[in-house]
């Protein structure tokens, strides 16, 4: 559906994000409207020839139809992961789409698989939406709505997604029983963005908490030492940050019925 610069910004951005991409990576791109359009049926590896692809099938588009997310998201989310690598699903849109709950609920229940970042771009961008996508996929969004600056937030948003800094992250404690975490899980951790979580104990913390991942090809683990630490009055303050979270999660960007 779109025209004029939010087509020609989604092209823009699209062209940066393949033509950045290194000879391991894998990619695809889906093209949604009232239907569905895959470059590939699977993920191609970024080689001159695919990445030459991607850019004229982009560049072929003339924009029409509808806005049909849902759809788009189910067949890009089943794709095939691979242990070390960061998986992450971009959403391009300059609609006023609706059905935010189905969409909140689907992205939710595969938030462990992948990470959801959203770009919109024009005046008619639902940014409840778009804001919704990244809070419950764990990643950022970007709405863009003067064409003047669209240039220079495609490459900030290019250059955020391009550094994840550790891949299939877990977070634990043999010591202590951590439970209620929000969020619940953090797939990658990129550039300029820290771990941040929250959860309760039923006891007082002893031990220690273990931090695991990968670090391109390499295993990287740290431990954060809590026996030590002091429960002080002055921190209260987080019990709330962490039901402001929960709220956000249930209340914010719809609830699953299930």
């Amino acid at each position: 559906s779109m025209s004029g610069y939010p087509l020609d910004t989604a092209k823009e951005l699209i062209r940066t994000l393949v033509t950045n991409l290194k000879e391991t990576d894998t990619f695809n791109v889906i093209l949604f409207s009232g239907a569905s359009t895959r470059l590939s049926p699977s993920p191609l590896p970024a080689t001159e020839e695919n990445i030459q692809a991607a850019l004229e099938l982009v560049e072929d588009q003339v924009g029409a139809g509808g806005t049909e997310l849902a759809p788009a998201l189910e067949s890009a989310i089943p794709r095939p992961t691979h242990d070390g690598k960061a998986r992450s699903i971009v959403v391009i849109t300059d609609g006023y789409i609706s059905g935010e709950t189905e969409i909140f609920d689907l992205i939710r229940k595969n938030s462990g698989t992948a990470n959801f970042f959203s770009f919109g771009i024009g005046g008619s961008v639902n940014r409840y939406l778009i804001e919704g996508i990244a809070k419950t996929g764990g990643g950022e969004s970007f709405v863009v709505t003067d064409s003047e600056d669209a240039s220079a937030m495609a490459k900030k948003f290019c250059t955020y997604i391009q550094s994840p800094v550790l891949t299939d992250i877990q977070i634990t404690s043999n010591d202590f029983d951590m439970y209620d975490m929000e969020p619940i899980q953090i797939s990658t951790l990129f550039a300029e963005k820290p771990i941040i979580m929250f959860c309760k104990f039923k006891v007082e913390p002893n031990g220690n908490i273990h931090i695991s991942g990968k670090n391109g090809t390499q295993d990287y683990k740290q431990e954060i030492q809590v026996s030590e630490s002091q429960i002080s009055p002055d921190h209260q303050a987080i019990r709330y940050l962490w039901a402001r979270t929960r709220v956000e999660q249930i209340m914010d960007y719809g609830f699953s019925q299930d």
